[in-house]
């Protein structure tokens, strides 16, 4: 996809306005082009733009694209929208302000031209939440330059559901979620796990600190969830290690600091623990306390994908979605967000979503995408609800018996 490059001054961002029913390749030489100041983030590292000032400047946006990739909003170590909103600069680079609507332009091109699909590549990074600290993606295999073929319809239906995974990974039990109390003790019985961990047990240690970290028979508190998995992280409780490093990144119940996160991560994740391999891949990817480095990150989410993480899962199809680390390959994304879209995770639905959507990697299909966006959405992610909302308006709806069919190949 051709994307406008040109002079700009300097701390401004070249934009133009295009429409919905508009292919960036059609309008590359047409659209005036305009500039919205910059600003840096001293935080991030980065020159943004700020959504405010896209607002006030361009009426009923939608997004910001990059050639056929959606900006997403920055976000912080929680995952969340940093606030005010705001979106990376791309310098060098004019972009696509994306106004909802109908382009009398459009219409009007070569047939050729309407029959291009206007990609709305919205990618999730997922980022990690961790998964979307940025998907925790950073699967970057040696693909090569070889093109690989698009996977039909029929393939993704009946074929890649069961993936075999990728040559010299094995194939090992995932893990149990971290917020799943030790069933030594009764998800509801805080007594024996108060007792037991009051007098050192490691194990009684982690559980208790489950317990007010997911609230299960107590009320939440993340510091007292911190308080206590540091205990047993301390008397060498490999979970619980994993958990403090996440709890450092993430900020719950103690103040953000990546570099003890990376140094109990590290703890955990050397002794084979895959959510703490997953977490330094999402410090590497992101440059968390650390210098960004993404054959490190591919490396450690690599390890945690092996593992069966579907979040480490989703973020090298993230990493070759983008081609982070790794060659561009939309049909080895596809796997990936297949294998974490398995297990129920929502930012590879959504993306898997995304994919058909514009036809990236896979023949275009707006049903499957509303599939698809249905389970991300059911599955708690918001973005995926305003996007089903965006291609309802459009008059696109959810076929609910294709979404049971695909369910049923999914989880039977």
């Amino acid at each position: 996809m051709l994307m406008l490059i040109q002079e700009t001054p300097p701390l401004v961002q070249a934009v133009r306005r295009v429409y919905e029913n508009e292919d960036a390749t059609v309008v590359t030489a047409t659209s005036t082009t305009f500039h919205i100041a910059c600003h840096p983030d001293v935080c991030l590292g980065k020159d943004i733009i700020l959504w405010d000032d896209i607002v006030a400047a361009f009426k009923d946006v939608v997004h910001v694209r990059s050639g056929t990739m959606i900006l997403p909003f920055l976000k912080g170590p929680d995952f969340k929208n940093l606030d005010p909103l705001r979106i990376a600069a791309v310098p060098g680079v004019t972009l696509d302000v994306v106004i909802k609507g109908q382009s009398v332009r459009a219409e009007s091109s070569s047939t050729q031209g309407r029959l291009r699909s206007s990609l709305s590549n919205d990618y999730k990074a997922l980022p990690d939440r961790p998964q979307k600290a940025l998907p925790s993606t950073s699967q970057e295999n040696a693909a090569g330059t070889q093109h690989r073929e698009q996977l039909t319809l029929d393939q993704q239906q009946d074929a890649n559901f069961n993936l075999p995974p990728p040559p010299s990974y094995s194939d090992i039990n995932v893990q149990q979620p971290i917020s799943h109390p030790y069933t030594a003790y009764h998800a509801h019985d805080t007594t024996e796990p108060m007792y037991s961990a009051r007098l050192g047990d490691k194990d009684a240690q982690a559980a208790l600190a489950d317990k007010y970290h997911g609230g299960h028979g107590i009320t939440q508190d993340f510091s007292k969830a911190f308080e206590w998995y540091l205990k047993a992280a301390d008397q060498g409780h490999v979970r619980a290690q994993s958990m403090v490093g996440d709890l450092y990144r993430s900020g719950q119940g103690v103040d953000v600091d990546y570099s003890q996160a990376m140094l109990w991560c590290l703890k955990a994740a050397q002794q084979g623990n895959s959510d703490a391999q997953n977490g330094i891949g999402i410090l590497y990817l992101y440059g968390l306390g650390t210098p960004r480095d993404y054959s490190q990150a591919l490396d450690w989410l690599l390890r945690s994908a092996a593992q069966g993480h579907p979040r480490a899962q989703c973020s090298i199809g993230y990493m070759y979605d983008v081609g982070h680390g790794v060659p561009l390959d939309h049909s080895q994304a596809m796997l990936w967000y297949l294998k974490a879209a398995n297990q129920g995770n929502g930012p590879a639905q959504y993306n898997i979503g995304a994919a058909y959507e514009s036809g990236r990697g896979v023949p275009k299909d707006i049903s499957m995408a509303m599939v698809w966006y249905k389970m991300a959405a059911d599955s708690g992610d918001t973005d995926a609800k305003d996007r089903i909302d965006v291609l309802e308006r459009s008059g696109h709806k959810v076929h609910e018996e294709k979404k049971r069919g695909l369910l049923k190949k999914l989880f039977h």
